[in-house]
């Protein structure tokens, strides 16, 4: 969740994800979270980007032309965006077809 402020966007901080303690750190300083000094959240100039979801790929075999769901998993913020890698990790070679890739959420 981000908040619009005079100096930036203010959001929770990734280290401790808001929490402003760190336990795994419970013996330096309490736990106390360093990147935002306990307050468990930071200020940033740009807004938040949205967060990745992850699509499953699936493709043909080249020598059966039998669909193969999933071949792999991947993260990627758009479909676009998933699809373009995923025919790019298709075409080194591991004997699917890459005009035949499929991304779904």
């Amino acid at each position: 969740m981000s908040q619009k402020t005079a100096e930036g966007y203010r959001v929770a901080c990734p280290r401790c994800a808001g929490t402003g303690r760190v336990e795994r750190h419970a013996n330096v300083k309490g736990g106390v979270c360093f990147a935002c000094n306990g307050s468990g959240c930071r200020v940033q100039k740009s807004p938040p980007s949205a967060p990745a979801q992850r699509f499953a790929v699936s493709a043909c075999l080249r020598r059966t032309g039998e669909r193969v769901s999933p071949v792999f998993w991947l993260l990627a913020k758009t479909e676009r965006a998933a699809l373009t890698r995923a025919r790019a990790q298709i075409a080194k070679g591991n004997g699917y077809d890459p005009a035949t890739v499929e991304v779904s959420a």
